[in-house]
């Protein structure tokens, strides 16, 4: 199993469904050679996962097709095996016996989508990309009697008791397969099963071991399509928010690290004005920082800590600021810090004049250049108001000045890091905003719905779709305008960022599009 310490090779197993006569006999007939056409399955945690059939896996090499021509390394993946098998249970009803289409939904199609969602990376376009035409060629005729042979046979393969492979489909992994006639699966000798009986079963291992423990009555055999209709039967009245997700998260995404020592000691060495500088109490206030945040949170800073934070905040220009922004980052999850620039009557107008002094207040115009690590700072300290320890979340998520921020820093075309962390501070905002249909929901849902399509680094799409995801899991309003909108989350790996944590979340995204769009 894939941890986050150890990662899974994932191989792409090629084969010639024409054995070689593609690459004899194309030139002739064509004009020009092909290789073959292709038949491929993703190895990946010791099995090969394939689509004939159905969803299937067998141990690597073992299916009807034979010996893999080609043996592609696709990269690794972090996807535990158990995630992995949900993602085949959740897209098996489009890959069917009776979905199986040769030129436009193969074997091909979910070998790419699978890798996609395991390395973020497509399989040769190669393979997916040869031309249907071929079939409509005089090759093409000889060798499609070859071919719709192979898929009938890995139809008929799915209730044919082997024990080395089997289908994916269904529940969870300690389902049932077949009939009774299937506790003889885990001998090699078994007589195949009646092929008439051959329909989807659920999730299984193909491991005889395993399959002896899982075996029940032919009454449990059920396809996918049965177990889904029922399913929406018995849940057709409960809201997506009852929905099994893989990547919903309601813990804030926050900033931290361990060199308060180090800011203090810029923030000193700091040649300003004489009537902004530093009085000998304020070095030592400064300095006593250091050890207020090695004490438990229990312990409250001084009035003159705060003050003098204010000062600074207020007078300092830009280009001077991004140090003691990154020291106030560190002071704001301690709950006493929190509280008090987290309130009106308190610190909260100075966090303004600090959002407007670096470029993220909409009504203000300067010429001033504004460094760009001074706004992911002021972006960081924003997102920190949102720890654990504050009581104002709530107020925080809609007011204006931060949510303005945060749209202003995700439009920062030349720096990743500062729309990322501005993608952290809008789905802090989004964990806490009310549920149900506000301005700023929609804002920002409209938003990240164009953003998220045209956004290349990993890290801020990543939060995108978090926050989106988050947005659609708590409002159906949200789900229904993004209908009506079309949306569709690009995959395409060469115009947008793709990761496996990012496809875990793609997935959720669509299931509850898919759940709204069926009802």
């Amino acid at each position: 199993m894939a941890s986050e310490d150890e990662e899974e090779k994932v191989l792409l197993h090629v084969y010639d469904l024409t054995h070689g006569m593609a690459a004899q006999y194309s030139e002739a007939f064509l004009g020009r050679k092909i290789e073959g056409l292709w038949h491929t399955g993703i190895v990946v945690f010791g099995k090969e996962y394939f689509y004939g059939g159905g969803i299937q896996c067998c141990n690597p090499g073992c299916s009807m097709a034979g010996q893999p021509s080609q043996v592609i390394p696709m990269g690794k993946t972090s996807i535990p095996v158990s995630i992995f098998r949900e993602f085949c249970q959740e897209i098996s009803p489009r890959y069917t016996p009776e979905t199986y289409s040769l030129l436009s939904h193969n074997c091909n199609n979910f070998t790419s989508e699978a890798c996609q969602f395991l390395t973020g990376e497509d399989i040769p376009s190669w393979i997916t990309g040869l031309p249907a035409e071929v079939l409509s060629t005089p090759l093409g005729a000889m060798i499609r009697p070859i071919i719709e042979g192979f898929e009938r046979s890995m139809k008929q393969s799915l209730g044919s008791g082997a024990s080395d492979w089997a289908p994916i489909v269904g529940g969870d992994e300690s389902s049932s397969i077949a009939d009774s006639s299937s506790s003889s699966a885990s001998s090699s000798s078994a007589p195949p099963a009646d092929a008439s009986r051959s329909e989807p079963g659920p999730i299984i291992d193909s491991d005889p071991q395993s399959l002896s423990a899982s075996i029940q009555s032919s009454d449990s055999f059920r396809t996918i399509a049965q177990q889904q209709t029922e399913e929406k039967q018995k849940q057709s009245h409960h809201p997506h928010t009852k929905m099994k997700l893989y990547s919903i998260s309601e813990k804030p995404l926050l900033n931290g690290d361990d060199k308060a020592s180090d800011y203090v000691k810029l923030i000193l060495g700091r040649k300003v004005k004489r009537d902004i500088g530093f009085s000998k109490t304020d070095v030592v206030t400064m300095k006593s920082i250091v050890q207020l945040l090695k004490q438990p949170e229990s312990e409250q800073a001084s009035k003159k800590v705060i003050d003098l934070l204010e000062r600074i905040l207020s007078s300092w220009p830009a280009n001077q600021l991004g140090s003691v922004v990154a020291l106030l980052r560190l002071l704001l999850i301690r709950p006493d810090i929190n509280h008090h620039f987290s309130s009106v009557d308190g610190g909260l107008p100075i966090i303004y004049s600090v959002i407007s002094t670096a470029g993220l207040d909409e009504d203000r115009e300067t010429d001033e250049v504004i460094p760009p690590s001074l706004q992911m700072l002021v972006l960081c300290a924003l997102s920190n108001l949102f720890a654990p320890c504050s009581r104002n979340v709530s107020d925080l998520a809609r007011d204006e000045f931060i949510f303005n921020a945060a749209l202003i820093g995700l439009t920062a075309q030349d720096n990743v890091a500062v729309r990322s962390r501005a993608s952290s501070l809008l789905f802090n905002c989004a964990i806490f905003m009310p549920k149900r249909n506000e301005d700023e929901v929609i804002q920002v849902a409209t938003t990240l719905s164009d953003h998220i399509n045209h956004e290349k680094a990993k890290a801020p799409r990543y939060r995108q779709l978090m926050t989106l995801l988050h947005l659609m899991y708590r409002n159906s309003e949200v789900v229904e305008l993004l209908i009506a909108l079309d949306f569709k989350i690009s995959t395409n790996s060469n115009e947008v960022a793709m990761s496996p944590k990012i496809n875990l979340v793609i997935v959720d995204v669509n299931k509850i599009l898919e759940s709204l769009d069926d009802l």
